[in-house]
């Protein structure tokens, strides 16, 4: 049986934002997703699930002070940020649930049991 009940997963990433670093996976019960977010705050993000993805979006700016500076490297990157994942629609919509600790986001989604149709 297909694990994934047939689901083509896929990322997509609209232009002129910058694309955070993710982890997705399966366990029996659950697919995964973490994100990395170092120096996002918690209120600076939203999840949300629409027409069979997670949107993830946020904003992320570093405070460099006052006064003149000289920058030598620049690679962290700020401003938007948005990473749809495509997860389909044989999720438990209502039971999903995210965390972020230590510039780690973390959303579990339930997978749905599939039913069984009695036949009489």
């Amino acid at each position: 049986m297909d694990r994934n009940f047939g689901i083509i997963f896929y990322y997509w990433q609209p232009e002129g934002v910058f694309e955070p670093p993710i982890n997705f996976y399966e366990t029996d019960e659950d697919f995964v997703i973490q994100v990395a977010l170092a120096g996002v705050k918690k209120e600076d993000v939203k999840v949300f699930f629409r027409d069979g993805e997670i949107v993830i979006q946020g904003f992320r700016v570093f405070d460099f002070g006052e006064g003149e500076k000289k920058f030598y490297n620049l690679e962290i990157e700020q401003g938007k940020f948005e990473k749809r994942i495509s997860v389909g629609y044989q999720v438990e919509v209502d039971k999903i649930s995210s965390k972020f600790e230590n510039g780690l986001l973390e959303i579990k989604i339930p997978k749905k049991k599939p039913k069984e149709i009695i036949i009489e």
